[in-house]
């Protein structure tokens, strides 16, 4: 340990110890499930073409009779604007003057760098960047819409972009039977699958089936008798947690932070976020090998040398003024996440 000045009694010392760092969690479920397609457009416009193509069974017709003409399918396309987020920050002369590097602030070893304050500056704007993904990710998912909470990307049917009324489907609600405790709730599950399967039209087999479910329908899910009951006899290396109460993180790498539970061929995950998009007692599921089914698509930042180039994820400027005293930051990252088969994600509800 160092000895170092009392600052309640500057005749004295006392002993100086580790520090104590607090630094904001950072949730993220959306971007380990690792379903997020990332596209660095040059525009701030993007537009999506959408072919429909037609399945037809034939019916006979007589020899040497006309025969019957293919449909063709349909096509169309969807716009929109990528919204923009942008923030503003400074480092000043007043910043640095006399001040001290916190971790070493009874030492008085170091003082304050324009590089440590930049470094600083700029790992909160990645956390930033971070947590704001998550919450428009989680926004999407919930109710397929774009996060831009303050309209300026406003459609002619509400504040932002929801691709269930661009793509004109609706989505599909399955009630799960979790509060009546009498009746097994597994027969309520395949219906989930079957909509996912059924609505998908994507061309391929959905698979890997995850439902994002928010704290009260996973305790209902893991706490129902028949739950617990299938378990003494099957998916042992499940059967301890169900049994005990608490589960751990086993899939995408999420930490112990969360809790997982498969059942009937669906992986439950408890949404645990700064900002719970899933209202209580519901959940979303969705297929998680579906190519390109959930995107975020960047924009370039509005200066002239990024304008019309491959965006980045994160743009960082700054200005140094004449009397080099201030150093004006800017910074921002424009996307929008997408979801192209919004129809493929159900909601469910426990009842």
């Amino acid at each position: 340990m160092t000895n170092v000045l009392n600052p309640a009694s500057l005749d004295r010392v006392v002993d100086l110890t580790q520090a104590i760092v607090q630094i904001p969690n950072v949730w993220d479920i959306y971007e380990k499930l690792g379903i997020f397609t990332k596209r660095f457009l040059t525009q701030k416009t993007a537009l999506v073409p959408k072919y429909t193509e037609i399945t037809e069974v034939l019916t006979d017709v007589n020899w040497g009779g006309r025969a019957t003409n293919s449909k063709k399918g349909t096509r169309s396309y969807v716009t929109f604007q990528i919204p923009r987020f942008a923030n503003d920050d400074s480092i000043t002369a007043d910043d640095l003057e006399g001040l001290v590097e916190w971790y070493s602030i009874f030492q008085a070893t170091n003082l304050e760098t324009t590089q440590s304050v930049r470094l600083r500056k700029m790992e909160q704007a990645r956390r930033t960047l971070a947590q704001t993904q998550e919450l428009a990710r989680g926004q999407l998912i919930n109710n397929g819409t774009v996060y831009a909470p303050n309209g300026t990307i406003s459609t002619s049917y509400g504040s932002t972009v929801n691709f269930y009324t661009e793509l004109g489907v609706s989505q599909t609600t399955v009630n799960v039977s979790l509060a009546t405790l009498t009746a097994d709730p597994k027969i309520s599950f395949e219906p989930i699958i079957r909509a996912i399967q059924d609505n998908l039209q994507a061309g391929v087999i959905a698979s890997g089936i995850v439902c994002i479910c928010s704290p009260t329908f996973f305790n209902q899910l893991i706490s129902h008798p028949y739950v617990k009951q299938s378990f003494l006899y099957w998916e042992q290396t499940q059967s301890a947690a169900v049994l005990s109460g608490r589960l751990e993180a086993n899939v995408f790498g999420l930490d112990e932070r969360y809790r997982t539970f498969r059942y009937n061929n669906i992986t439950f995950i408890e949404e645990l976020a700064a900002f719970p998009q899933i209202a209580s007692g519901e959940g979303r599921a969705f297929p998680t090998n579906i190519p390109n089914m959930f995107g975020t698509y960047y924009a370039p930042a509005r200066r002239l040398k990024t304008v019309n180039t491959p965006a980045q994820e994160l743009y960082w400027f700054e200005f140094l003024n004449e009397k080099d005293d201030y150093i004006e930051i800017e910074y921002e990252t424009n996307f929008a996440n997408v979801l192209l088969y919004p129809q493929a994600i159900v909601r469910v509800t426990a009842v």
